[in-house]
C-alpha cells in the first residue's frame, strides 16, 4: 500500500484546466527551511512604533534612517503630513503646506548624511536630520516621482519636462547638504539621458555602485565615473509596468516588466519568476499602482507585491513558492485585501515596520500568529493529485502530523477534499485538546475512493500551529 506526501506548501499555480493539477490559491502560509507550513508573518504594534492611529489618510510610506529614527507620511489627497516616529510616540513634521510632501503619488525616499529627501510626483521635500525640520528641497530641483543618493549625489527623474533625463545634484558629505540644493547643469551638478530607446524613465533604483534606470520598456545601467560623473554601464531589453513594485534583493532587483511577469535582474541578465502565477498577474486590471516590498526574518524572507486596485497581495518566498497574503472581513466575511500599504527594515533590530492604509505604524513579525489581535485565516489547496494514474484510488488514511503551542487551549482545523472543480465535501473538524503532545499527530480513515483528489486544510486560530507533515496511505483499484 503506497504511502506518499500530499503536496500542501505555498506552491500556488494558475492554470487554465483545474483537474492539470493547479493549485488554486495558498493564502496566508510561509515555510521554514525544513519545509513546515506556517502562518505569514502578523501585525502588531512594539517599541518601535506606536499604537496610536498616526494620520486619519493612512500611511503612505515609512522609512528606517540609519540613526534608528523612523520617518513616515500620510496618504493626503494632494500633499501629506510627515511624522517622525520614536519612543513608542510620534511628532508632527509638518505644521503648515511649506513642511508638507506635495504629491499625488506614492512618496520614494532617499537618505544621505544630513537629509532625509522625499517626492511624490511634485516639488521634492527635505527633512533635515539633525533637527527634524521639514522644507522643501533648494536649488530648483525637478518634480519627481523617484529620488536615489548615489556618490554623494542625489538623483531624481524628471518625468515633466524631459521624461528621458534623470538630473543629478552636487556633492554634498557627513551633516552639510548644500551641494544637494545645487541642482544646474554646470560644475558638478547636471543630467544623465536614457536615450537607448525615447522610452519614459518610470522608476530609479541603485545598489551603491551602479545606477539602475527604469523605463517603460528598457533597463540602463549607469556607473560612477571620475570623468563624466555617470557613465553607460548597460542596457537590456525589460521594462518596467509598476513603478513602485521595484525590490531591492541583496545586489539584484525584483520587479514587474512590461510583460507583467515578476522578473529579478542584476542589470547583467534577467530571470521571470512568475510562471507559476502568470494567469493571476495577466487577469490583474490595474498594475501601475502595485508596491513591492521585502520581509527578512528568518526563516521568512518573501517578496510581496501589492495591486490595491484589485485588493491583491502576492508573495513569493526567497527559495522558491508563491502565496497570497489577505485578511477576512469582519463586516462582509469575504477576502479583503491586506492592509500594509508600505514597509521599512530597521537594520539596527532586524524588525519590519509597516503603514497601513487605515494610518497605523507598526511592526510585521511572525512571532504573532494576528493581525493587531485578530486570527490570521490561513488555508492551502493541493491542486488535483492523481498519483501518476488515472485508476481509482482509495484512501486508507491521511496522517497530519503538526507542531502547536500545547500550552493554549483546544486548537482546532479543518480538513476538505473534492474530486471534481469545487465539490468540496462537508469540512472535517480536527480538535487537538490543551495539554496534549506538542507535536500531535492526527489519523483521518477510509477517505472515499477518487481518481484525482484536491485537498484543503484551514487553520483559523489565533495560537501557533503549523503543518509538520501531511501524507496519505492509498491503494489502486481497477480502472
Amino acid at each position: 500500500m503506497p504511502s506518499k506526501p500530499i503536496p500542501l506548501t505555498n506552491q500556488q499555480r494558475s492554470s487554465l484546466e483545474e483537474l492539470g493539477g493547479a493549485s488554486a490559491i495558498a493564502m496566508n502560509v510561509c515555510r521554514d527551511s525544513t519545509g513546515t507550513l506556517i502562518r505569514r508573518p502578523g501585525l502588531a504594534f512594539s517599541s518601535a512604533s506606536t499604537s496610536s492611529k498616526i494620520d486619519a489618510n493612512g500611511i503612505s510610506a515609512v522609512h528606517s534612517a540609519y540613526n534608528g529614527d523612523i520617518y513616515a507620511t500620510g496618504a493626503g489627497i494632494v500633499s501629506s503630513n510627515i511624522y517622525k516616529i520614536s519612543g513608542g510616540g510620534y511628532t508632527a513634521l509638518s505644521n503648515n503646506l511649506s513642511e508638507t510632501l506635495l504629491g499625488t503619488l506614492r512618496p520614494s525616499i532617499a537618505e544621505t548624511g544630513a537629509l532625509l529627501v522625499l517626492t511624490a510626483g511634485d516639488v521634492p521635500q527635505k527633512v533635515v536630520l539633525s533637527t527634524d525640520i521639514s522644507s522643501r528641497l533648494g536649488g530648483s530641483p525637478p518634480k519627481a516621482t523617484h529620488v536615489i543618493s548615489n556618490s554623494l549625489r542625489l538623483l531624481l527623474n524628471d518625468p515633466t519636462v524631459d521624461t528621458s533625463q534623470v538630473r543629478y545634484s552636487s556633492v554634498a558629505t557627513g551633516t552639510v547638504y548644500t551641494g544637494h540644493e545645487v541642482w544646474t547643469y554646470s560644475g558638478l551638478s547636471g543630467s544623465i539621458t536614457a536615450e537607448s530607446r525615447p522610452d519614459p524613465v518610470v522608476a530609479l533604483g541603485e545598489n551603491t555602485n551602479t545606477v539602475f534606470i527604469f523605463g517603460q520598456t528598457t533597463l540602463q545601467l549607469f556607473s560612477p565615473d571620475p570623468t563624466w560623473t555617470f557613465s553607460p554601464a548597460n542596457t537590456i531589453n525589460i521594462g518596467c509596468s509598476a513603478p513602485y513594485s521595484i525590490i531591492r534583493v541583496d545586489e539584484s532587483f525584483a520587479w514587474m516588466d512590461d510583460k507583467r511577469r515578476i522578473v529579478v535582474s542584476d542589470g547583467m541578465s534577467y530571470s521571470p519568476i512568475s510562471d507559476d502565477i502568470a494567469e493571476d498577474l495577466k487577469n490583474l486590471t490595474t498594475v501601475t499602482d502595485g508596491f513591492g516590498y521585502r520581509v527578512y526574518e528568518p526563516p521568512v524572507d518573501c517578496m510581496v507585491w501589492t495591486f490595491p486596485t484589485d485588493g491583491k497581495t502576492f508573495c513569493r518566498q526567497t527559495e522558491g513558492g508563491w502565496s497570497q497574503w489577505s485578511k477576512r472581513s469582519a463586516t462582509t466575511g469575504m477576502w479583503e485585501r491586506l492592509g500594509v500599504n508600505c514597509h521599512t527594515y530597521m537594520v539596527s533590530n532586524g524588525k519590519n515596520i509597516v503603514g497601513t492604509n487605515s494610518g497605523y505604524v507598526a511592526e510585521l513579525t511572525k512571532s504573532v500568529e494576528t493581525d493587531f489581535d485578530v486570527p490570521i485565516e490561513s488555508y492551502v489547496e493541493s491542486g488535483f493529485v492523481s498519483r501518476g494514474t488515472t485508476k481509482r484510488k482509495k484512501c486508507n488514511c491521511v496522517s497530519i502530523m503538526m507542531r502547536r503551542d500545547n500550552s493554549a487551549g483546544t486548537q482546532r482545523m479543518r480538513l476538505s477534499y473534492a474530486d471534481e472543480p469545487n465539490a468540496w465535501c462537508d469540512p472535517i473538524w480536527i480538535e487537538i485538546s490543551a495539554g496534549t503532545d506538542k507535536y500531535p499527530v492526527v489519523n483521518l480513515r477510509s477517505l472515499g475512493v477518487y481518481r484525482a483528489r484536491n485537498w484543503r486544510i484551514e487553520l483559523s486560530e489565533s495560537n501557533e500551529m503549523a503543518i509538520v507533515g501531511f501524507i496519505e496511505d492509498y491503494e489502486e483499484l481497477g480502472v
